[in-house]
């Protein structure tokens, strides 16, 4: 017959198990979410939560096993909400996964693009009129149904800015196999 501390070092050693299937779990949300996976790995995690259940209603606890019990399903069921929460606006449509595009593109060298500069300030409201303009201009020379209205465009380039802590920024705008680019430098 097992000791109560045999027992209770089966527990310890079983949270410390569940602990790291919890990270290897993040690890594969991480990559649905990211778009390099396609299914959620929904059966880990409900194999974990009934783990987590089973180990909850065991009476042979410690202080010790308490503390470790409660940080492990407290880690546990936060991960799992905000899962639960990005795959629910998945299928509202409200969250969208990045798809598997390159993050770069290869030029030709016989290809060249219209470019242009623009310096914008969050403390000078005109600099944003100027860059506007600029961008009208590329996009007159590329495909104006493709452009965005003026007020999302600059709001997105100030939100971008605030969210990089940006004050004044030197805009590239340039134009590429008939798409616009917009990279912002400090």
């Amino acid at each position: 017959m097992e000791s109560i501390r045999e027992r209770q070092r089966k527990f310890e050693t079983l949270i410390h198990k569940t602990e790291g299937r919890i990270e290897a779990l993040k690890t594969e949300y991480n990559l649905f979410f990211s778009g390099e996976v396609k299914i959620p790995p929904e059966k880990e995690r409900l194999d974990i939560e009934k783990v987590i259940r089973d180990i909850q209603s065991k009476d042979l606890r410690s202080g010790k096993l308490d503390f470790l019990l409660q940080n492990l399903s407290s880690r546990f069921y936060l991960y799992n909400n905000m899962w639960l929460k990005k795959l629910n606006q998945l299928e509202l449509g409200t969250l969208n996964r990045p798809s598997k595009t390159p993050k770069y593109e290869i030029r030709s060298p016989k290809e060249k693009g219209v470019s242009k500069n623009s310096t914008v300030s969050l403390n000078n409201e005109e600099s944003f009129d100027s860059f506007y303009s600029d961008y009208d201009k590329i996009i007159k020379k590329s495909d104006k149904s493709k452009g965005k209205s003026k007020e999302d465009l600059i709001n997105s380039i100030k939100l971008k800015m605030i969210s990089e802590n940006i004050i004044d920024a030197n805009i590239n705008l340039s134009v590429i196999n008939g798409k616009v680019r917009i990279k912002i430098k400090k």
